[in-house]
């Protein structure tokens, strides 16, 4: 029997389509609106946050003047804004789409225990708001694949969550150890003493040692428990409403340096931040 030019054709046709169709993933719906958050959660219940991937981890708590890190035995101001739009990101309405439901596929999606980003969210009394997993992005870039409670399906959202999956300390915390500090009184006085050197600011120059402070940016939060080398430098503050602050300067022998305050956080800092900070003590103004 002979076949016509066409039907040849027709039958390429065709099983190429079944080919496509073969390849295309299974379980995946045309998706819907909804929620990363709970339906019966808020962003309000949320008092502490735990981020953790496969090498470390980080607690972030919610105080009565916005965030804190724990880091050791010490709390440090966090980035309170940055935690809210995560918090927010999680609860908008986005589009959803359902990818499988099979916990063997999970590992194809970066979603199994060793390679997961997981993020869990408790209430004041410790009860659990919301855990999250996060995997890898799709082939556009613009998809995050997920998944949510205790659910095993996963599923792919619109990526505007990658930017805030990070279990470091050093991208949480507020790594500007003295503008909280000084917003609400103007430094008024200021010893400082380096190396037998010693310098008493008031005044202009108080108030241009105030613009070092300020503006000093850490590298990373240290553990308040870790043991430091003598100080370098030491300085005493006093400002306006009448607290005293007092804070020193110790080499960590790799080119950096800790900035310990006496209400026991240590700060990282550069050589550079340091000879910026002796600067400012120490030129006329």
């Amino acid at each position: 029997m002979r076949i016509s030019t066409r039907a040849l054709v027709a039958l390429n046709i065709a099983l190429v389509g079944a080919v496509i169709i073969s390849r295309a993933p299974r379980n995946h719906d045309s998706g819907f609106q909804s929620t990363l958050f709970p339906p019966k959660a808020s962003t309000s219940q949320v008092s502490r946050l735990f981020f953790s991937s496969a090498d470390c981890a980080v607690e972030l708590t919610r105080s009565s003047v916005g965030w804190d890190i724990a880091v050791g035995r010490a709390a440090y101001p966090a980035r309170g804004e940055a935690i809210e739009t995560f918090l927010a990101a999680l609860s908008r309405q986005r589009p959803i789409a359902r990818v499988s439901r099979s916990p063997d596929s999970w590992a194809d999606f970066s979603l199994d225990e060793a390679s997961a980003f997981a993020v869990r969210a408790e209430a004041a009394d410790g009860t659990i708001v919301g855990l999250w997993w996060f995997g890898a992005t799709d082939a556009t870039g613009e998809g995050l694949y997920a998944r949510t409670g205790r659910d095993l399906t996963v599923l792919r959202v619109e990526d505007d969550l990658s930017p805030f999956l990070s279990a470091r300390s050093a991208y949480w915390a507020d790594l500007r150890p003295f503008p909280a500090m000084i917003d609400e009184a103007t430094l008024q006085d200021a010893s400082v003493s380096k190396e037998g050197a010693a310098r008493r600011l008031v005044g202009k120059d108080a108030g241009y040692f105030e613009e070092g402070l300020r503006s000093l940016q850490a590298i990373d939060v240290i553990d308040a428990g870790a043991q430091l080398a003598p100080a370098d430098t030491t300085v005493s503050l006093e400002l306006g409403d009448g607290r005293r602050v007092s804070f020193s300067l110790h080499s960590l022998g790799d080119g950096d340096y800790a900035l310990a305050l006496d209400d026991g956080r240590k700060y990282r800092i550069s050589a550079w931040a340091k000879r910026r900070l002796d600067a400012y003590a120490f030129s006329a103004t």
